[in-house]
């Protein structure tokens, strides 16, 4: 009996311990004020945007002698996602939306990309740690650095692309919690400034100048404005519609064709990648370029490695070759004075995916500074290593200006199974795809002239390109009057079909029915336009359809 009454008693005790625990849990936060100088941390707590990022930093950040130092690594983290250390001339390449710039560790010296001129910076290692003073690098990444003494923390301002601003009505309290009865932090003056963190009821949590997050009465904030805090300058005024107008060596006569309406961009195939010097074939064609000017295209030239992999390897793995390369298309770009570029490298080393897009991100802000838009082909998600994998789509599509998804080669011409080329729901699901990483504001849709015939001989399987023009001769000519024609309603296309003399023949058709199901899906999932491959291809009546669904 006295074990059961023991085993009572502690069981009491156990349950008053929690309730007590629990009550202090929910009772003392309302007056822990963690911005009372006894409760502040020693070390230097960091808020980036409206976040507080103090438990994320890798390394200290050191405050000493009017500078702050941040080492490489937190630089990484919170300013620089594709910030990068060049091994092979001891050097760091920064990155950001308007800027980037090369610091030669050695030296302690800093220039801007394409530029000579080399100004000092202050660079310190400590540890085997390398840190860079902020300060320094405030107009590299466009940034506000403060120190705040009183709370010893770096309030650093980036990256708020949405956010919430409003004023103080009145000097009130800054509480800790939502509750009149919460530790107060702090006052805030009347007219002063504040970032709106959240709404939580009645309340607003809030950052100050100060870098403090605590909560205020929704109704002592007024003015209160949503404020977009990077807006890019490069957006193009209307929907792209761009034709490629592929060119081996001469620019075909065009001086008797009047401009087609439904397309506001044409870009010749005239710059080729020629040599690991970074040297480039120029094909520009003047009087073509004027003729196109005056029926008043936009014109962004191809520029092409033509599938020559470790060529492009050599210049992509050299920063020094990267920025001669660089150098050269932003002369072209002078010279001929372009609107913009069209950057189509493919067969290209998996491992260097990201100097490629390193090489995109030093191209479109060099090429910014004159003006020039940038648009980036890309191939679908899924695929080879040096097909697919080769592309991070969401850093070309952070640095670029547009993205071009290659919308063709469903089926590639080398397939031993026949196959559509451009089917709508492969279409639509690489979409769905590739807006996981791109903004589809910056897609653009690239779609075929162009199919392929099939013939299976059951033992052979062999492809032919049929232009969108000839689809309908191709059929008379080579299918029989007992062929069939059926309406694919997932694919959007029709699917014709015969058997002779043994060999199945087949081919997924391209016309103007089947262009209207895909240009459907621009309307549906609100991407920035299309481009199509190639000139001279087309039925002319498509660009009616494209003209209704886009101009």
């Amino acid at each position: 009996m006295d074990n059961v009454k023991k085993i009572a008693l502690a069981i009491i005790l156990l349950v008053v311990i929690i309730v007590v625990v629990f009550g202090i849990s929910k009772i003392l936060p309302r007056y822990y004020n963690p911005y009372a100088e006894n409760n502040i941390l020693e070390k230097v707590s960091l808020v980036v945007g409206i976040k507080d990022e103090t438990d994320r930093l890798v390394d200290d950040i050191i405050v000493k002698n009017n500078r702050i130092l941040f080492s490489y690594a937190n630089l990484n983290r919170f300013i620089d996602a594709y910030i990068q250390k060049d091994e092979k001339y001891n050097q760091i390449i920064t990155n950001s939306k308007t800027s980037v710039a090369i610091i030669d560790l050695e030296n302690k010296k800093i220039r801007s990309l394409l530029s000579n001129s080399w100004e000092d910076i202050y660079i310190e290692t400590k540890d085997g740690i390398t840190y860079f003073d902020i300060k320094e690098l405030t107009n590299i990444y466009n940034i506000n650095v403060k120190y705040v003494k009183e709370t010893n923390l770096v309030k650093i301002s980036k990256d708020i692309h949405t956010y919430k601003v409003g004023n103080i009505s009145e000097k009130t309290d800054l509480k800790y919690l939502p509750s009149f009865i919460s530790a107060t932090i702090g006052s805030l003056d009347a007219k002063s400034s504040v970032y709106i963190v959240k709404d939580d009821k009645d309340y607003f949590q809030v950052l100050d100048s100060m870098g403090r997050f605590g909560y205020i009465k929704q109704n002592e904030v007024n003015n209160i404005k949503t404020v977009n805090n990077y807006k890019s300058s490069f957006v193009y005024d209307e929907k792209i519609s761009m034709l490629w107008d592929y060119m081996y060596s001469i620019s075909p006569d065009r001086s008797t064709e009047k401009k087609i309406d439904a397309v506001n961009i044409i870009s010749p195939t005239w710059i080729d990648l020629l040599n690991d010097e970074c040297d480039l074939y120029d094909k520009t064609d003047s009087t073509y370029l004027e003729w196109a000017k005056k029926q008043g295209y936009d014109v962004w030239p191809m520029i092409a490695n033509n599938s020559k992999i470790e060529l492009t390897h050599t210049i992509m793995s050299d920063s020094q070759l990267r920025e001669k390369l660089v150098s050269n298309i932003v002369n072209i770009c002078k010279k001929y004075s372009f609107n913009g570029i069209n950057v189509d490298f493919e067969n290209m080393y998996k491992e260097d995916v990201d100097l490629y897009s390193q090489f995109i991100r030093e191209l479109t802000v060099a090429l910014h500074e004159i003006n020039v838009f940038v648009s980036v082909d890309v191939t679908v998600p899924d695929g080879s290593d040096t097909w697919s994998l080769c592309f991070d789509r969401q850093a070309i599509g952070d640095a670029a200006d547009y993205v071009v998804l290659m919308a063709y080669d469903q089926t590639s011409g080398s397939s031993n199974k026949p196959g559509s080329n451009s089917a709508k729901n492969w279409i639509e699901k690489n979409i769905k795809k590739v807006t996981e990483f791109v903004d589809n504001k910056k897609l653009v849709i690239a779609l075929p002239f162009y199919t392929r015939a099939w013939k299976d001989t059951g033992y052979n399987v062999t492809s032919s390109v049929v232009n969108m023009n000839s689809i309908d001769m191709y059929v008379k000519v080579y299918f029989s009057k007992n062929h069939t024609k059926t309406w694919l309603q997932d694919e959007g296309q029709y699917l014709y079909e015969d058997i002779i003399n043994g060999i199945t023949m087949s081919l997924w058709s391209e016309d103007l029915k089947s262009y209207e199901e895909k240009i459907k899906l621009i309307k549906q999932y609100e991407v920035a336009g299309l481009a199509f491959w190639e000139a001279d291809r087309e039925d002319s009546n498509v660009w009616n359809i494209i003209n209704q669904y886009l101009m």
